[in-house]
């Protein structure tokens, strides 16, 4: 399967985060797994830090007077057979089990909290793998991908970062302090300060120009740290808000000058004064009247910090250990407690949004650095890593052309950031006139200010969308509400009040906070209970009150109504039989939630990639694939919507983009999902095969590419220009069909999606695929400029989110025992099932 080559469209230089590795095929190299690892203490040993794990390991090595590659978490990997053998005076090592399994013993083990201890641990023998094995799939001498080998590549390469991590995110990336010397220069409000991590990744790759090859992806992974400040400052620096504080740090590492101890977890705050507050350091003093007479200085209006560690008074009372904030300092590089706030999330952004120059010279400085890659261990494992970033070549594609202004086309912007101007909708939706109604929820005390604000806001709204061709007069009523439960109840009175006013309302405007509560009992009861469309806007926006916002909210409301704001003519490969696009998105709940997976499909039900409906279902949680009975469903939902609107026809040729899912999933996908829609369609009517182009669009994949002449850098990010697509340089695998596709524009460094197509009945070339596609991301209605994403998987994802709220907010009405949510209880699927008219339409756009 390949597509062949991409032949129209502007040709450009690139150059990748991708770096050669070559190897020496005759090493082997031997896989142990860390079955154990525990101090030696009478009764309940502590638990041992991730960290300290590492620590641990590092210690293990120096004792054999080996270099070990370590994953971080159970996984040693030695360059030869391991053998029982002398070991180092600060432990002992025995084999178990015929030399299958080894203990060892450390002494003198020093651990986060200071104390020094003995560690014990066991290992046992789990495989051995040679490097051959990637030379022969390189060469084509073997069909089978050495998946076990290039996972222990993997591990080696990246085993420094991982050993020298103060933290290992999720996905890998190791935060080190060898990497951020200069983070603070992105240092944040908080206390917080943003580190850079190494995300990197093994691989074998397709080049044009090397053909396959051994290759090391790097990048730049960001997260947020509090930095390593006095405790007085930071107190300053929150001005006083001692709860955000402490929510902030809560069980986070303090150092303590002049204490028992040199280090202590933080536990809060004490309510009363430094002069009130007493301190038992051999016997019981004045906080003030001790560090006085100890030579300090301390204020005594000031707040004390009290530690989670307990003492005993001489009277045998337990306190906890309490230290002025003058004497305590947060150690620094640790993750700050809680969720994001709106405002961190926003500050955050901002001082990641690095331009793209500034990223890749970071790259270049950790692949080029000794500290990160030991290059003589790696040597000692038969692997070379190349400081020079490989080549590619990218294509800017011919943008498509856009269609508004009652059906005329539209100029785009000469920036090249990807987005266009419509002075009038393409085709406008019927007048509102009077019909919608205004709701504040939640602002009852900020009425007298805030109402003036929210008139105007109304009328700016009436004006803009008057002047994108849907005439908009005054509300019929406007409401002030307190939560989203009289939000329910109110709309229940209304519909019973007049259900044929009610029927014949086009939406209702609803501000309320940035409340995920509120917004999840709005959505339900306006799309499970009332039939009732909804758009909801922030405070701030009403305040900001600008017209650019204004249209983009009236973007969603006329495509909600029924209106199309712009036609984009997607090059769908020519057939004289008709093609149905489809879209699948599959979304997961928090980690240790018992919520269900969702699974939410887009299909489209008119020629031209129009007409979308919507289908979406619950499933197990445990699911990392669309379950079968899901898809059977899903399809026959949509399917049969499609033989309503086309006179009994169904389409012949199905294009089918599947949100997400990682090279390692693709075989589970294809042998689950892929056959499941088979099976059916099968089902569906006798003798049914459509073709089928089966599509996984992954947007977080971390290949980058960058523009080698400035002509070709564009925007704020200097990223490489809308529209470039890449194939035949790093992507996927040997005589795979892929391409990276940047389809949207970025302030920082931008992210190109990467679409592996993993089945295609219908053959379609490598131009019309990526025509179409880069076609498909301008065609969301949503907002006026391309996306990351085509619009299938786009309206899949906001449809699995929304039902996300509806499922959130039918669990509030089930526990506050509403009426009306009972059968919610009784039926689980009806809390992600919406009224049947909302499932013919894009409510949730």
């Amino acid at each position: 399967m390949n597509g062949g080559d991409l032949n129209e469209g502007r040709k450009i230089k690139l150059k990748t985060n991708s770096y050669q590795i070559t190897f020496n095929p005759q090493q082997r190299l031997y896989v142990y797994q860390l079955l154990e690892l525990k101090v030696v203490a009478k009764g309940r040993a502590p638990e041992l830090k991730k960290s300290e794990k590492r620590a641990v390991i590092q210690a293990l090595g120096r004792n054999l007077s080996s270099r070990i590659c370590f994953d971080g978490e159970s996984c040693m990997i030695w360059n030869q057979e391991f053998r029982r053998q002398s070991f180092g005076r600060d432990g002992e090592i025995w084999d178990e089990r015929r030399g299958e399994e080894f203990g060892f013993e450390l002494h003198g083990v020093k651990r986060e909290n200071g104390k020094v201890d003995s560690v014990q641990g066991k290992f046992i023998f789990r495989m051995d793998v040679g490097l051959d094995s990637i030379n022969q799939f390189i060469q084509g001498q073997s069909f089978d991908v050495p998946s076990d080998c290039i996972q222990v590549v993997d591990i080696i390469v990246r085993t420094v970062p991982a050993l020298s991590a103060k933290y290992l995110s999720k996905g890998r990336s190791a935060f080190c302090e060898l990497f951020n010397q200069d983070a603070d220069q992105r240092n944040m409000p908080g206390g917080m300060t943003v580190w850079h991590g190494i995300c990197q990744s093994a691989k074998i790759s397709s080049w044009k120009a090397i053909g396959s090859a051994l290759t090391l992806n790097n990048d730049i992974a960001y997260g947020l740290f509090m930095r390593q400040q006095l405790m007085v400052e930071l107190v300053e620096e929150y001005e006083g808000n001692l709860p955000a504080l402490e929510e902030k740090i809560k069980h986070l590492t303090i150092e303590v000058r002049d204490g028992p101890n040199p280090f202590y977890k933080f536990g809060q705050f004490t309510r009363r004064r430094a002069a009130e507050t007493e301190i038992f350091m051999d016997d019981i003093h004045n906080m003030v009247d001790y560090y006085h007479r100890s030579g300090f200085k301390i204020n005594p209006n000031h707040v004390c910090v009290e530690t989670t560690t307990k003492t005993k008074d001489r009277s045998g009372r337990c306190k906890y250990q309490t230290f002025p904030l003058e004497h305590v300092r947060l150690v620094g590089g640790q993750r700050p407690k809680g969720l994001m706030s709106e405002r961190t999330k926003a500050d955050f952004i901002r001082t990641t949004s690095e331009p793209a120059p500034v990223r890749q010279a970071k790259i270049q400085q950790m692949i080029e650095s000794d500290d990160i890659y030991d290059r003589d261990q790696l040597e000692q494992y038969g692997l070379r890593i190349s400081k020079d970033a490989m080549d590619a070549e990218g294509t800017v594609l011919v943008t498509p052309k856009v269609y508004a202004n009652q059906g005329q086309e539209v100029e785009r912007k000469k920036n090249d950031d990807g987005t266009w101007h419509v002075d009038t909708f393409e085709r406008p939706a019927k007048p509102i006139n009077q019909n919608w109604i205004r709701v504040v929820i939640g602002m009852n005390d900020e009425r007298p200010k805030f109402e003036r604000y929210w008139n105007e806001f109304g009328k700016h709204l009436s004006q803009v969308g008057t002047s994108l061709g849907v005439p908009m007069g005054p509300p019929l009523f406007s409401e002030w509400l307190e939560d989203g439960v009289q939000f329910g109840a109110y709309c229940d009175h209304m519909k019973k009040k007049g259900p044929k006013e009610w029927a014949a309302l086009d939406f209702i405007l609803v501000c309320l906070g940035n409340d995920a509560d509120t917004y999840s009992m709005v959505k339900v009861a306006a799309e499970l209970n009332h039939d009732v469309m909804t758009q909801c806007v922030l405070p701030k926006t009403v305040l900001k009150n600008d017209t650019i916002s204004l249209r983009n909210i009236f973007f969603k409301i006329n495509k909600k109504l029924g209106g199309h704001n712009w036609r984009i003519p997607v090059p769908l490969p020519e057939s004289p039989v008709p093609i149905m696009l489809i879209g699948i998105s599959l979304s997961h709940a928090e980690k240790d939630s018992s919520d269900p997976s969702i699974a939410g499909f887009v299909g489209t039900t008119l020629q031209g990639a129009v007409g979308y409906k919507n289908y979406v279902d619950v499933q197990h949680p445990g699911l990392h694939i669309v379950a079968k009975d899901v898809i059977r469903r899903a399809m026959e939902s949509l399917l049969s919507k499609y033989r309503e609107i086309n006179n009994g026809a169904l389409p012949e040729k199905l294009i089918i983009y599947r949100s997400g899912g990682s090279e390692g999933s693709y075989q589970a996908i294809l042998k689950n999902e892929f056959l499941g829609i088979r099976e059916a369609l099968a089902e569906m009517k006798q003798g049914y095969q459509p073709g089928i182009t089966f599509i996984s669009a992954m947007r977080a994949s971390r290949q980058k590419f960058f523009a080698v002449d400035e002509k070709d850098k564009t925007g704020m990010g200097e990223n490489v220009p809308v529209g470039t697509c890449v194939s035949g340089f790093g992507n996927g695998t040997p005589d795979s069909y892929a391409f990276h596709l940047l389809s949207h524009s970025a302030v920082g460094c931008a992210n190109p999606t990467f679409y592996q197509i993993l089945h295609d009945d219908n053959n379609i070339e490598l131009q019309n695929m990526v025509n179409m596609t880069y076609a498909l991301t301008m065609a969301t209605q949503r907002c006026n400029k391309s996306t990351s994403h085509t619009t299938p998987v786009f309206l899949a994802n906001l449809l699995t989110e929304r039902a996300r709220n509806h499922w959130r907010g039918t669990s509030l009405g089930i526990a506050l025992r509403k009426s009306g949510f009972q059968r919610f209880y009784e039926n689980h699927k009806l809390r992600v099932k919406t009224i049947e008219r909302f499932q013919s339409e894009v409510f949730f756009i």
